[in-house]
């Protein structure tokens, strides 16, 4: 069977026709899976960013608990040097990598995301309220006081017990680490 003229020209007016809607289709795929694409990572982000804040909460009630223990034990060096010590690690910035450098949890005063100390948490009223600075001498004091005489060797412990994290920390001055060690790439005890 022939085609006549006007059958033929149909026949390519429909493939023509055909193919414009398959490749306006593929366009509009595209486009739609595109914008899926881009709300799924939004989403994730969110959620990632949820979860490091539950952790925080649940770590900033973990502390406070530490505190009130100390506080009913009148402020018993060995609780607060518990409190002093113990920290959490938390994806703040919900990219899925733990260890950033962050300044938004403690509004200015940075931190690296896998150590987040209890004093950076929660409020323990010890001694007017203990910041990293004054756990760096509680913890000097507490070791000389439990026979540790040499001041390297108090000094070495404080570096292993309120290390700065992995983030590169050095290049930032509002880093809590250095804003304790006065500027020092490490901290020390004094006596």
């Amino acid at each position: 069977m022939r085609l006549d003229g006007k059958a033929r020209g149909r026949t390519k007016e429909i493939i023509i026709v055909s193919f414009v809607i398959a490749l306006l289709l593929l366009v509009s795929w595209q486009a739609f899976s595109g914008q899926i694409v881009a709300k799924t990572k939004a989403l994730k982000t969110i959620a990632r960013e949820e979860e490091a804040q539950r952790q925080v909460e649940k770590a900033r009630k973990a502390c406070q608990e530490t505190c009130d223990k100390a506080l009913e034990e009148d402020c018993r060096d060995s609780e607060l040097v518990q409190f002093c010590i113990t920290y959490i690690a938390a994806d703040i910035d919900g990219n899925g990598r733990i260890g950033d450098y962050d300044e938004t949890l403690l509004q200015g005063t940075g931190l690296c995301e896998d150590r987040i100390y209890c004093p950076q948490l929660a409020q323990c009223r010890c001694y007017g309220g203990l910041t990293m600075k004054q756990c760096m001498s509680l913890l000097c004091d507490f070791w000389k006081a439990q026979g540790m005489e040499s001041v390297e060797k108090r000094s070495e412990s404080l570096r292993n017990y309120l290390a700065p994290g992995v983030c590169d920390y050095r290049g930032n001055a509002n880093h809590w680490y250095l804003i304790a060690s006065e500027g020092k790439s490490d901290l020390a005890c004094k006596t």
